[in-house]
């Protein structure tokens, strides 16, 4: 009996992990990490807990670079979300498109678009679900997002394969 116990035990301690080892890495990021693109001054990007447009009109064109602690995985992401705002009164359009890109060039294994409309002082989620399927080794993300004046992002949520 005693035997049948400790088997079980070991049974099921080898299914727990076995079962983990399937599971998704996911991690959260600031927005606070994204950075406007190019080298220009006077930057309207306004970084602080979050990052935002700061400018009272005019569009800013930021990079966002995603944590890829797996770089040996070549099916891409389980999920990826984007949680944007608009903080003015009026009527905001956020597009990102996130990118799985080769390691040694600028060339792209995949890219796909996502856009919300807001109006002010709303939360949207941009959310890719499973469609950043696809990756190669040692490769990158990023997500590279357009925000009008007054919008900006929170966080993003990235759940590795």
């Amino acid at each position: 009996m005693k035997n049948l116990v400790v088997m079980a035990a070991v049974v099921l301690a080898v299914s727990a992990v076995a079962g983990s080892a399937t599971a998704t890495d996911a991690k959260v990021i600031p927005g606070a990490n994204c950075f406007e693109e190019g080298t220009g001054s006077g930057s309207a990007w306004y970084r602080t807990l979050t990052g935002y447009n700061s400018a009272s009109s005019g569009t800013v064109s930021v990079i966002c670079p995603l944590l890829r602690d797996d770089t040996q995985n070549t099916n891409g992401l389980a999920g990826l979300q984007m949680r944007v705002f608009a903080l003015r009164g009026f009527p905001s359009t956020i597009s990102c498109t996130a990118y799985s890109m080769r390691p040694t060039s600028t060339s792209e294994v995949r890219s796909v678009v996502r856009s919300a409309a807001l109006s002010g002082n709303t939360i949207a989620t941009l959310d890719w679900g499973t469609s950043m399927n696809l990756s190669v080794v040692d490769g990158y993300y990023l997500l590279n997002c357009t925000f009008p004046a007054g919008s900006g992002v929170a966080s993003i949520r990235i759940d590795e394969n």
